[in-house]
């Protein structure tokens, strides 16, 4: 399983860095897969056929099976209603990959060892994308909403990257806290230096729901920390730093009150919907179709901006239905995670990384499109399988031998 480990860590930490030609855009807006994005997605289900065909594939126990099997199934159903059928099945293969990569992360990553290598993967793979949106920003090769200058790294555009760094702050935030940085104080200056510049690149990003998702995480960070009143001074005043200094900031927000902004055609476009919607209530008009399903309905061809919105309409509402019980388990997973990881602080961390990460998802979804997106939900459902493994594999073990189980795992880590 090594070498299958490695594999699948390689194709993790590449995967942002070629997102951009995974979704190349093609006949408006049908995306098609690049040859990295057939490859990546091929390799794990082959990955995971291979697992089972071995014998290692172990689904009892994970939190998320059930909804996230029944989301699927009723996705699957939605093909066959859809009238646009190809590219339901493409939407559906990409959609089974995240369950796919869930239960391949579950068996994979399933020792505390293992998950910091992931975590690990996962931070590392922010490197390119950053130092691209840097490099943009230096020499003003981004793109420009009216007069103000976005960012986008390596994800062909500003709101993709904001999103992606909703997920990798939180794991270098919690990196460079408490005892264990300071033991390697290299690698410690090193995740500081990312931290600020993944701050910096979300900021120039000028995307408004990463900002209050970002705001959410930041609280909740210090809330579940050490909770000290002069690190909420600090927050406090660096907040009303980047807005003085960076004034199109305040032009951003203040759009959100204007009628022609880009805030009142996404409410125009969700009451079209749901009226559009409402007509096949049940299955849904098919797996990613809805911009297709929109324009056909004789409006401008154009994707929800609201994954709640997107999910009814694409599925109807047995899919979702699925879907807020999909979230509603990753929630309750969340505070199960962070409650067993009391008296390790590497498994704390990682607990309240994740819990952040779900929050800001599940606040970014209400006003943009997650639903399907590869490099925001390959290591976000990443971690969660790797935390639901763990939890599982220590669930197996009888009280009596945890303590030597979790005393044998502390004396390894400290070799690593």
């Amino acid at each position: 399983m090594l070498n299958l480990r490695n594999i699948f860590l390689l194709i993790l930490f590449l995967h942002p860095t070629f997102q951009n030609l995974n979704e190349k855009i093609s006949g408006g807006m049908l995306a098609v897969w690049s040859p990295f994005g057939v490859i990546s997605i091929t390799v794990t289900y082959l990955a995971f056929i291979y697992l089972i065909i071995k014998k290692e594939i172990i689904i009892k126990g994970l939190a998320l099976f059930i909804p996230f099997f029944l989301l699927l199934c009723f996705a699957f159903m939605s093909i066959f209603v859809s009238d646009f059928p190809v590219m339901s099945l493409r939407n559906f293969a990409e959609l089974a990959s995240f369950f796919v990569i869930y239960i391949l992360s579950a068996n994979i990553f399933s020792t505390e060892k293992k998950m910091k290598l992931l975590i690990k993967t996962i931070i590392f793979s922010s490197v390119i994308p950053l130092a691209i949106a840097l490099g943009q920003l230096i020499f003003a090769g981004g793109s420009y909403w009216g007069s103000i200058f976005r960012v986008e790294g390596t994800l062909g555009g500003p709101n993709s990257l904001a999103f992606y760094l909703l997920c990798v702050f939180p794991l270098l935030a919690v990196s460079v806290s408490g005892d264990e940085g300071r033991k390697r104080s290299r690698q410690n200056v090193f995740m500081l230096f990312l931290v600020i510049l993944a701050v910096a690149m979300l900021l120039f990003t000028y995307t408004r729901t990463a900002w209050i998702a970002f705001t959410v995480q930041v609280f909740m960070l210090w809330y579940f920390g050490r909770r000290r009143i002069g690190s909420l001074i600090a927050i406090l005043i660096l907040f009303a730093i980047a807005f003085l200094a960076m004034p199109n900031i305040i032009a951003r927000m203040s759009q959100l009150t204007d009628e022609g902004g880009s805030f009142y055609w996404r409410l125009t476009t969700w009451r079209a919907l749901l009226q559009i919607a409402l007509k096949k209530p049940l299955l849904g008009y098919g797996i990613g179709t809805s911009a297709l399903i929109y324009e056909k309905f004789g409006y401008q061809l154009a994707v929800p901006h609201n994954d709640y919105l997107r999910v009814f309409l694409e599925t109807g509402a047995l899919g979702i239905i699925t879907y807020a019980w999909l979230w509603f388990s990753i929630l309750v997973s969340n505070r199960y995670f962070y409650r067993k990881s009391a008296e390790d602080v590497f498994l704390k961390k990682i607990s309240t990384a994740f819990m952040t990460i779900s929050v800001a998802y599940m606040i970014a979804s209400t006003a943009d499109n997650f639903f399907n997106n590869s490099v925001f939900l390959w290591p976000f459902f990443c971690i969660a399988g790797a935390l639901g493994g763990f939890y599982r594999k220590q669930a197996s073990v009888p009280k009596s031998e945890n303590k030597n189980v979790n005393t044998m795992t502390e004396s390894r880590n400290l070799c690593i």
